[in-house]
């Protein structure tokens, strides 16, 4: 029998912004923590009024952290989480909003020419 050594790599906590919105790496979009306790979290998707072009299957995200639900999560313990909507398909991963996530919106948005003032609001309240 092979013996097979694990390694701990510590990773930077990621730290989260004042607002609590997170960054979802499915369609680039950003959500807000609604709630989140012992046995609970609750994330809703921030709708880009102006020019929502994101695709996504869902508004609302509410999971259990025993999985007693439809969606499956994973919290990582540094403020990140990992969830397969209805328990398949391509998992979400949330991390908290870093200002850089705005910028890079913000020049997408110039460079293509349309309105950026979702993302400017969003990064005042990040910042």
């Amino acid at each position: 029998m092979k013996t097979i050594k694990v390694f701990r790599v510590n990773i930077p906590k990621c730290i989260p912004n004042k607002a609590n919105i997170y960054y979802l790496n499915v369609g680039k979009s950003f959500w807000k923590l609604i709630t989140k306790t012992d046995k609970t979290i609750k994330l809703e998707r921030i709708k880009n009024i102006s020019n929502e072009s994101i695709e996504c299957d869902l508004e609302k995200i509410t999971c259990k952290f025993d999985n007693r639900c439809k969606h499956c999560i994973r919290d990582w313990g540094d403020n990140t989480y990992t969830i397969y909507p209805n328990r398949s398909g391509e998992p979400y991963y949330f991390r908290p909003a870093k200002e850089e996530d705005m910028q890079r919106q913000i020049k997408d948005c110039k460079k293509w020419g349309v309105s950026s003032d979702f993302y400017e609001n969003l990064l005042r309240e990040v910042s």
